[in-house]
């Protein structure tokens, strides 16, 4: 499906779709101690299905961090253009609201933990 699909403000091919896409339009701020680190390393218990995923995991960080750099110029461009009201009918129909989304992940930060007693 992604093959035929150019890149976009929103959308980058991770090595030419082989290995998936970024989807930038749903960038969602998640605050640091609500993300959860895994390990794509291969066990020996693995299904065969976990290995391959496991190893387009692997295939997947190693292609971001080697193009680290332009992957965040592109979330940082798409995110001012939505935000600053600039993004034209198709591309702000595409994307999450930025603003309101960033509101609620604050509002999430500050609200109470609720007693699990």
């Amino acid at each position: 499906m992604h093959l035929h699909m150019k890149n976009q403000p929103d959308f980058l091919k991770i090595n030419s779709s082989e290995w998936g896409v970024i989807n930038f339009n749903n960038m969602i701020p998640v605050p640091l101690e609500c993300l959860t680190k895994i390990s794509p390393q291969i066990h020996a218990s693995d299904s065969r299905q976990d290995i391959a995923y496991k190893n387009l995991l692997s295939n997947q960080l190693s292609w971001c961090n080697s193009h680290k750099d332009a992957i965040l110029k592109q979330a940082d461009k798409l995110y001012r253009i939505v935000t600053q009201g600039k993004a034209w009918g198709s591309l702000s129909r595409r994307c999450c609201d930025f603003s309101l989304d960033e509101r609620r992940c604050l509002l999430y930060r500050l609200s109470p933990v609720p007693d699990k007693s």
